[in-house]
């Protein structure tokens, strides 16, 4: 580690002839670390686990841990022997005043090497994920390319660490203080891709929105750990297999078996145009006074559909309905994804030529 003896000191007082007397007497200097590893398995915290051979003597050691301007959180530190003979126990920690040390007592039946692992939550290191998307000519597949950066501002510098992302591909890297690292961390080619069109209002307002839709399941050529959060850099290879940069979407995290949903932009070569045929309120309860408590509201809703494109296409229309309600009729088929929301998937032939939906529920709600 370089600058290690500036920020990092492991030294070893000898035992006195009474267990706590005399004061932190430095006898060795840092012992070189064995291995070293960043876990990043949690999203919000980096845990630094550190191997190191401990000269120690027989019966009571003093362990002195300190560090300087090095993001370390004190309360997160633990030292555990690797000794599974059990000849080696921590027996107590203590903190200094006003130092940014600790100090433990440790037991040793033997002198001797002792291995050791020493962990803490270090701060000071940002981790960004991203992701290049490469959709083929005919956008039926992609080819997918997660990137790990770390940002290392914790103020301590790794000669060589092993960066534990809790998914894809683990890295054997140096890592500076200051420093940027990109690494990749998985590639999956020809992942099945769906294009979708959706036109939700109280979503999207009067828009016709076009998206990626990718399974992230072993099927698919994924499914072998979520997909966290990240930007997506879109691109669309040409008829010659050159990439082209179509856009860019922040995915949200995707848990194995879930969808990737991939915003592309809007499909202005698709309009809808949504009317409100009729609206005829049906009284159902009255108070003496006969002011109306409850009543049925009978709706009709019609929407005209043209495709310019040179392909058909499927279209989703989804419609939002409040209070409790059924559909009356519909001139196509729907799914009720929840109880509030319908949703229809239409086939509009390319061209421009024309398709109606229509549709009449009842609803039923308060005045």
């Amino acid at each position: 580690m370089k600058g290690a003896a500036a920020t990092l000191i492991i030294v070893i007082a000898a035992a006195l002839a009474a267990p706590h007397a005399g004061g932190r007497v430095k006898l060795v200097s840092l012992p070189e670390r064995a291995k070293v590893t960043l876990r990043l398995d949690h999203p919000d915290a980096v845990l630094v686990q550190e191997e190191r051979s401990v000269t120690l003597q027989r019966g009571l050691n003093r362990l002195d841990f300190s560090w300087k301007q090095v993001g370390i959180e004190p309360g997160s530190i633990q030292l555990e022997p690797l000794d599974r003979a059990g000849r080696v126990q921590v027996l107590n920690v203590s903190f200094p005043p006003e130092e940014n040390a600790l100090v433990w007592e440790v037991d040793a039946a033997l002198a001797g090497p002792v291995p050791m692992r020493l962990s803490y939550l270090l701060k000071g290191i940002r981790r960004i994920v991203s992701y290049r998307a490469v959709a083929n000519a005919d956008e039926t597949t992609l080819t997918l390319r997660g990137y790990l950066t770390l940002q290392n501002y914790s103020g301590e510098s790794f000669d060589e660490v092993t960066i534990e992302p809790g998914y894809g591909a683990r890295f054997v890297k140096e890592l500076e203080n200051g420093e940027s690292k990109q690494m990749l961390s998985f590639t999956a080619e020809d992942v099945p891709l769906k294009k979708t069109f959706t036109y939700d209002p109280d979503e999207f307002g009067e828009r016709v929105v076009m998206r990626y839709v990718v399974e992230n399941t072993a099927e698919s050529r994924l499914g072998r750990f979520p997909l966290q959060a990240g930007k997506v850099r879109l691109f669309l290879e040409d008829a010659n297999g050159a990439a082209t940069f179509t856009g860019e979407d922040f995915a949200a995290f995707v848990p194995v078996g879930d969808t990737l949903e991939l915003h592309l932009g809007d499909a202005r070569d698709i309009a809808v145009k949504r009317t409100t045929v009729g609206i005829t309120k049906i009284p159902r309860l009255r108070e003496q006074d006969g002011r109306i408590r409850l009543y049925d509201s009978d709706e009709t809703y019609r929407y005209e559909l043209e495709n310019f494109r040179d392909e058909a296409v499927a279209l989703t229309v989804v419609a939002h309905v409040n209070d409790t309600w059924r559909m009356v009729q519909s001139s196509h088929p729907f799914d009720r994804t929840d109880s509030r929301t319908i949703e229809f998937t239409v086939e509009l032939p390319p061209n421009g030529e024309k398709i109606i939906l229509e549709y009449q529920v009842l609803r039923t709600n308060l005045e």
